[in-house]
C-alpha cells in the first residue's frame, strides 16, 4: 500500500498533465488546490505528510487518475481506509516531533513525558482500529515503547531531568515504582551534596604554607647533600695531594743521603 502510495504521488509530481487534471478536479469539486507531498527516506514524518495528504485529497486524486491514460492502480475504499486509521496512530509520533523541532535548546526532561503520552496515546488509538493493518502497527508500536520507556525510566540521567523539571515531577512518569525509585535516588544525591564540606579560607592557607615549608625543607636537604660531597671531595683531594708531596721529601731526603755518603766516602 506504501508502494502504490508512492508510485501515485510521483504520477502527480512529475507529469504536468496529470498535475493539471488533479488541480481542474480540485477546483470543480470545492477542494483547495493542494500539490501531492513526495516521501523522503531519511525523514520519517514525509511519508506521514504524504500519506495524509493523499488521503486528504483521495476524491479528487482517483477522479483525476480515472480521466487520465495511466496504467497506475488507485487505491481502494478499503486501502483508503486503512491509511485514515494509521494516520490515526501515527499522529501522536507527528505531534511529538514537532513539540521537540519547535525548540533551540531540547531538555532530556522531555524525553520521558514524551514516550509515556506515545504509549498511552497510541494504546488508546489502538482499541478503536477496525482494520488488520493499522491494528497491528498500533500492537507493535505499543510493544516497541513500553521496552523503550522500561529502559528511559531506569537511567539515572533521564529520570533525575523529569523529577527537576517543574512542569511534570513524578506525573511524567508512566510507572509510579520507576517514580519512587527516582525520588529516592535524588534525595540521596541531595544528600551527598549537602553533607560534602567545602574547605575554608584558613585550611586551604595552612595547606599552603604546609607546602611551601616542605619545599623549603627539601632545598636545605639537597643543599646539605651538596655541600657534603663537596667536603668529601676535598678532603680526598687534600689526602692525594699530601700523600704525593710526603713522596717527594721522602725520595729528596734518600737523594740528600746518598750525596753525603758518596762526599764522605770519596774523603
Amino acid at each position: 500500500m506504501r508502494t502504490k502510495s508512492r508510485k501515485i504521488v510521483a504520477y502527480f509530481r512529475t507529469s504536468t498533465t496529470a498535475k493539471e487534471r488533479l488541480t481542474q478536479v480540485q477546483e470543480r469539486i470545492g477542494r483547495p488546490s493542494l500539490k501531492m507531498i513526495q516521501e523522503v527516506d531519511t525523514r520519517w514524518n514525509s511519508t506521514f505528510h504524504m500519506l495524509d495528504r493523499l488521503y486528504q485529497q483521495r476524491e479528487p486524486v482517483g477522479a483525476a487518475l480515472a480521466s487520465l491514460n495511466t496504467d497506475l492502480t488507485p487505491l481502494t475504499s478499503q486501502e483508503y481506509e486503512a491509511i485514515g486509521e494509521c494516520l490515526r496512530v501515527l499522529s501522536p509520533f507527528q505531534q511529538a516531533t514537532v513539540e521537540l523541532s519547535e525548540e533551540k535548546r531540547v531538555s532530556g526532561s522531555k524525553v520521558i513525558p514524551l514516550m509515556n503520552m506515545l504509549q498511552r496515546a497510541v494504546d488508546s488509538e489502538g482499541t478503536n482500529m477496525t482494520t488488520l493493518m493499522a491494528g497491528k502497527l498500533a500492537e507493535n508500536l505499543v510493544r516497541r515503547l513500553r521496552d523503550t520507556l522500561s529502559n528511559l525510566e531506569s537511567l539515572s540521567v533521564m529520570t533525575m531531568a523529569t523529577m527537576l523539571d517543574p512542569r511534570f515531577r513524578t506525573h511524567g512518569f508512566f510507572s509510579q515504582s520507576k517514580a519512587s525509585e527516582a525520588v529516592t535516588r535524588l534525595k540521596a544525591e541531595c544528600a551527598t551534596a549537602i553533607s560534602y564540606k567545602k574547605p575554608d579560607a584558613a585550611m586551604l592557607m595552612e595547606e599552603k604554607i604546609r607546602e611551601q615549608e616542605e619545599q623549603v625543607l627539601a632545598w636545605i636537604k639537597a643543599k646539605d647533600e651538596d655541600i657534603h660531597n663537596q667536603r668529601e671531595d676535598w678532603k680526598r683531594e687534600k689526602a692525594a695531594s699530601e700523600a704525593k708531596m710526603m713522596a717527594w721529601r721522602n725520595r729528596e731526603k734518600e737523594g740528600l743521603v746518598r750525596w753525603t755518603y758518596t762526599i764522605t766516602v770519596t774523603s
